[in-house]
């Protein structure tokens, strides 16, 4: 038998016999034979993209985004993401990010240079939040991955051709 303690920025989900089960935040316990632990960080997280995309106009310009979110329910989070390293928040971040990206470059794709500098705030940010929301944070028992989102921005919009930036100043 083991004694187990998390921080009182983590969560201490406990193992056994295949049940899992959240113990809450700064929650200790010993831990029986075939028991097993994990310690999923209750904190914000941040996770970043950024990528190249020319507009339907034909001008190449620069994205970059922030998410930051908190895990709600660690028991979902445990089951779907490798919380026994540090990968546990990279997995999440990386899926994000590939999200956000995918998303993203299908909306540039039909919008205008104008369009995009413009609505970066309002139609790129919405409609990426709405779309990464429906599938992190999915309330039914096969979906979502346990993660609350409380902020989603596409930042940071600008082009990327020195010149024709200039030209347009």
């Amino acid at each position: 038998m083991s004694f187990i303690k998390a921080s009182p920025s983590e969560y201490l989900v406990v193992g056994k016999n295949g049940d899992i089960k959240n113990l809450g935040i700064a929650a200790s316990a010993y831990l029986w034979h075939r028991s097993t632990y994990v310690l999923i960080p209750s904190t914000q997280q941040e996770a970043h993209f950024q990528m190249t995309q020319e507009s339907s106009d034909g001008v190449p310009l620069r994205f970059k985004g922030i998410v930051i979110y908190r895990i709600s329910e660690p028991e979902v989070a445990s089951k779907r993401f490798n919380f026994s390293g540090v990968k546990g928040h990279e997995e999440i971040n990386a899926l994000i990010s590939h999200f956000c990206l995918g998303e993203l470059r299908a909306i540039v794709s039909q919008m205008r240079m104008k369009e995009c500098i413009e609505e970066r705030k309002t139609t790129l940010t919405d409609a990426i939040e709405s779309e990464l929301r429906k599938v992190v944070e999915t309330g039914d028992k096969n979906g979502g991955w346990g993660i609350e989102l409380d902020v989603v921005q596409v930042a940071q919009v600008y082009i990327v051709d020195e010149e024709l930036r200039q030209q347009l100043e």
